[in-house]
């Protein structure tokens, strides 16, 4: 990846941070006594849906710039992702609720240009320090929202009321955003230095909030992301050595997955979970039942869940709860465009997995584990929830958008410093070096 001409400026860095703190927070909402404490809620409001606007045009702007070596620079990356942009606008015609999604799917399209615009600006480590900047700036506005306003950094209602919840609509929401800011911290801290000063404590904190939010989901997917660290670094072991661990790594995982299969009962007793998970697997067959009538195509970009009179309506009946998604992000898929676009986006997902692991490959710093990180924390989340898939307005679609597009500049590529012994393998002439190279493109 390389960034357009001049290097971003103090101010340009400091617009991305707060587009990006606001698309990560919902400071407005929860300004405006938004709450998804309690079943299905529509918490867009009309001054959110202004400031995003504002975003969007900026963005246009600022990539207008140099938009000719903008569209050069996105004529050489994945093209997967346009695609499926384009289902999600089409999905308008077969939509329940055409003007919806209509609308909702130009509010993707506008996200989208977020993450186009920080992908051809920054290069990857720049990426980094921005969003450890955003999370830095949510974890602290969180600790101070839970303890110095509890009015809104608290649960107002339900089961739940009394839970840190920060500058969160929900606890679960910052439960699993602070996962992603203890990753990102994590790889800050790796790269040594004042990275791992700064890094360090912010990982604590973190930490802190995930136990407040009492969200067992989030500590799941923290144990998995703190496993998957160290293994991706792993890849840029000799590759003898790749083989033997990830070997071993296959069979543990194989064991452990039977043991959780065998005391799954036991184990989410423990997490205070029951086996149904909260309800979820109660609903996921009714959800199923309406995909079938609308296999192939499904039901347009937020067509489904939209009241009473909605398809949504039926799953509400059937579950005797008020979910605003499927808390599924495989589901929520087949809900939006069916399996064609199911598919379509799963197949770019793959391919951008394949291609991060080549990017790990083949460089040392800590920044380009991000990739690899976030595809595997979105993929980890979307089994019980939507994963930030598709998500308007939402950080995690802003980043996947950043995954896709970011490419490595020539600077870039070096040698891991444990790959020594498999210099050979990266000889222009050799057939790992085309297949990674072929991967990082």
């Amino acid at each position: 990846m390389s960034a357009v001409k001049s290097s971003p400026g103090f101010l340009e860095q400091a617009f991305t941070v707060l587009i990006l703190w606001f698309a990560a927070t919902d400071l407005l909402n929860l300004l405006q006594g938004a709450d998804a404490s309690q079943g299905f809620q529509d918490t867009s409001n009309q001054s959110q849906q202004l400031l995003f606007f504002v975003i969007y045009g900026i963005c246009a702007i600022l990539l207008l710039r140099d938009w000719k070596q903008v569209l050069y620079e996105l004529s050489q990356r994945d093209k997967i992702l346009w695609v499926v942009l384009a289902l999600v606008v089409a999905s308008t015609v077969w939509s329940v609720y055409p003007d919806i999604t209509m609308r909702r799917s130009i509010a993707l399209v506008g996200t989208t240009l977020i993450g186009v615009y920080v992908s051809t600006r920054y290069t990857m480590k720049q990426q980094l320090h921005l969003l450890c900047w955003t999370w830095g700036l949510a974890a602290v506005g969180s600790l101070i929202f839970a303890i110095a306003l509890p009015k809104y950094g608290l649960m107002p209602t339900g089961v739940h009321a009394g839970t840190w919840r920060g500058l969160f609509i929900h606890k679960n929401i910052l439960g699993r955003a602070m996962v992603w800011g203890v990753v990102l911290f994590t790889l800050l801290a790796l790269r040594g230095g004042l990275g791992r000063l700064i890094g360090l404590p912010m990982i604590a904190l973190c930490v802190l909030l995930v136990v407040m939010a009492k969200s067992s989901t989030a500590l799941t997917i923290l144990l998995v992301m703190l496993i998957l660290i160290p293994l991706y670094r792993g890849l840029r072991l000799h590759s003898s050595l790749l083989v033997i661990t990830a070997a071993t790594l296959c069979m543990v995982a194989g064991g452990v997955g039977m043991y959780m299969a065998g005391n799954a009962a036991t184990i989410l007793a423990a997490m205070n979970k029951d086996i149904t998970l909260t309800g979820r697997t109660d609903m996921w067959p009714f959800i199923w039942e309406k995909i079938q009538e609308r296999f192939w195509f499904g039901y347009g970009y937020e067509g489904f869940w939209r009241g009473l009179d909605s398809p949504g309506a039926y799953v509400w009946q059937a579950a005797g709860w008020k979910p605003p998604h499927s808390h599924n992000g495989f589901l929520e898929m087949m809900l939006i465009f069916g399996a064609v676009g199911t598919s379509i986006y799963l197949f770019g997902f793959l391919r951008a997995f394949v291609r991060s692991m080549g990017m790990v490959r083949a460089t040392h710093s800590s920044e380009f584990l991000f990739p690899i990180m976030l595809l595997s924390y979105t993929f980890s989340s979307s089994f019980t929830e939507t994963g930030g898939i598709l998500d308007y307005n939402n950080i995690y679609w802003v980043m996947y958008t950043m995954t896709i597009l970011s490419r490595l500049k020539d600077t870039d590529r070096a040698i891991a410093p444990h790959a020594a012994l498999d210099r050979p393998s990266y000889s222009p002439h050799s057939a790992a070096s085309t297949l990674v190279e072929r991967a990082i493109r």
